[in-house]
């Protein structure tokens, strides 16, 4: 048997990459993951940036890598409800004309989420 759950947003990220994460954990919106992709673990950022404030820290003078940022950002956005769907999501449908998102989380769950504006 088909379940089907609806949820409201004003706003809704959609997006995957470290920018998406970043600009939905600033705004405190939710964020939908259009794919599951994670920075590379051999990406890093710079050694000049201060990512304190997220409680991380370059202990080895090397620059701090975007996973644990993306990671760290994941979550919190969890823990402060911003992910209302799994990251095992199969596929998002948008229907503008109708302002609803139809996400499908496995072959007997389907996720209906309303919004009034989406962030792409």
């Amino acid at each position: 048997m088909r379940q089907n759950f609806k949820f409201e947003h004003d706003k809704i990220v959609i997006g995957s990459g470290l920018d998406a994460l970043l600009y939905a954990f600033t705004k405190n919106l939710p964020l939908i993951f259009n794919q599951y992709l994670p920075p590379n673990e051999f990406e890093r950022f710079g050694a000049d940036v201060d990512l304190s404030i997220f409680g991380i820290l370059d202990n080895d003078g090397l620059g701090i890598p975007k996973l644990q940022l993306w990671k760290r950002l994941c979550f919190s956005l969890s823990l402060a409800g911003r992910l209302p769907l799994p990251h095992n999501t199969t596929s998002i449908r948008i229907l503008p004309e109708e302002n609803i998102i139809e996400a499908h989380v496995s072959e007997a769950k389907k996720v209906l989420i309303g919004y009034n504006e989406l962030i792409i």
